[in-house]
């Protein structure tokens, strides 16, 4: 009735990601999302406060499902369109920061945890027991010397 480019289909597919993230269905969700982005992008053109909204809702989906440079990338395309349509003063703008310093964090802190992880589990792989000088030879057999001669 309305066509593919209609803002109506573009919302449904965002109120379908919703609820895919509500039955934690990740991937759902952001196929959703995405498809929400595309007809945004498609209807509006790339600078327009609806994209820069999809944006933001792919970039909430990733932090949930705890991928912090997908996050990062979404929130960077979003801030960046805002800052054309509001200016970097705008307190839109300003919260848009916070969200990518937020997200630049939990990226490094979960690179961190991965390195600490990956060298703790090598560690383990390649930990030998150590037993001290001289515990490592087994005793001879036969002759007991008692050190008199």
């Amino acid at each position: 009735v309305c066509g593919d480019n209609h803002p109506e289909i573009s919302s449904t597919y965002s109120s379908l990601g919703f609820m895919y993230l509500e039955i934690d269905d990740s991937q759902s969700a952001l196929d959703c999302f995405k498809q929400a982005l595309y007809r945004n992008i498609s209807m509006y053109g790339e600078e327009h406060v609806q994209v820069a909204n999809c944006y933001q809702i792919i970039a909430s989906a990733y932090q949930n499902h705890e991928q912090f440079r997908q996050a990062l990338e979404y929130q960077e395309k979003s801030h960046n369109i805002l800052i054309k349509l509001f200016g970097e003063n705008d307190q839109i703008v300003k919260n848009s920061l916070s969200t990518i310093d937020q997200y630049t964090k939990l990226s490094v802190q979960k690179e961190i945890f991965k390195k600490v992880e990956q060298r703790s589990k090598f560690e383990r792989n390649n930990f030998v027991a150590q037993r001290p000088l001289g515990m490592n030879k087994k005793p001879k057999q036969g002759k007991v010397c008692l050190g008199v001669f």
